[in-house]
């Protein structure tokens, strides 16, 4: 049981911190009033990316340490909590939200492919990119307190592509190394709530906006791309973002 409750909570205390800080962007943005589909999508994209830059920040200017990049994991997670707590609701959203319960089949359907992958986010990591070199770079920054170039393996000496897994070492140092796996599955979530809102914005069609979101997350490929600590689920939400 501890096995399964541990990392759905330290993942839901990732997940808040990074759409928190997601939102006070938004905020210093002044983007406070766009449809809730847009707001939850660049709340995720524009959180993850002051991580992002955060973290690489501490990492980069020489001075980084276990203990700052604990220090950094407890200001993310304080300011992220806090901006919640301030912002104001998105009422659009939930009335939205509110409409789709008539269609209680596709509805069912969507929540449950949802629960079914957020269990294999909580699963412990047996896929092999995650535990040779996913993990693995965000690991070895926790434990040496700084962000070292190894030769091997190759996948973790391409540093570009391994900025989602850079921006989870502060949660390693704090001891939470699979919250990654849940944070992951919420951007899946996200880009399928940003489809259903967008084919509804532009239809108006209750029906094809579900069965739009049903396409994001039904199947294998979401299943084992979408629940771990690849950066699949967010690089597919920021190019459909883009792209609409």
């Amino acid at each position: 049981m501890h096995a399964f409750l541990i990392p759905l909570v330290n993942g839901a205390v990732l997940v808040f911190a990074v759409f928190g800080v997601g939102r006070f962007v938004l905020w210093l943005l002044n983007l406070r009033t766009l449809p809730w589909h847009w707001h939850f999508a660049l709340a995720a994209l524009f959180g993850q990316a002051t991580i992002n830059f955060l973290v690489q920040s501490l990492l980069l200017s020489g001075r980084s340490s276990t203990h700052r990049l604990r220090l950094l994991g407890w200001l993310i997670i304080v300011a992220g909590l806090s901006a919640h707590a301030l912002a104001k609701r998105n009422f659009a959203g939930q009335y939205q939200i509110r409409r789709l319960r008539v269609h209680n089949f596709l509805v069912t359907l969507l929540l449950a492919i949802w629960l079914t992958n957020l269990f294999v986010a909580l699963a412990p990591s047996s896929k092999i990119d995650e535990i040779f070199y996913h993990m693995l770079v965000p690991k070895r920054i926790a434990a040496e307190g700084a962000i070292n170039y190894y030769r091997l393996p190759i996948e973790a000496a391409i540093m570009p592509q391994m900025q989602f897994q850079i921006s989870l070492s502060p949660f390693y140092a704090l001891g939470a190394p699979e919250a990654g796996n849940v944070l992951s599955a919420s951007y899946s979530i996200v880009l399928a709530l940003f489809i259903l809102g967008f084919i509804h914005e532009a239809t108006g069609n209750d029906s094809l906006a579900l069965l739009g979101a049903l396409g994001c997350v039904v199947g294998a490929y979401q299943t084992v791309w979408h629940t771990t600590e690849g950066a699949t689920a967010l690089g597919e939400l920021a190019l459909v973002v883009a792209a609409c």
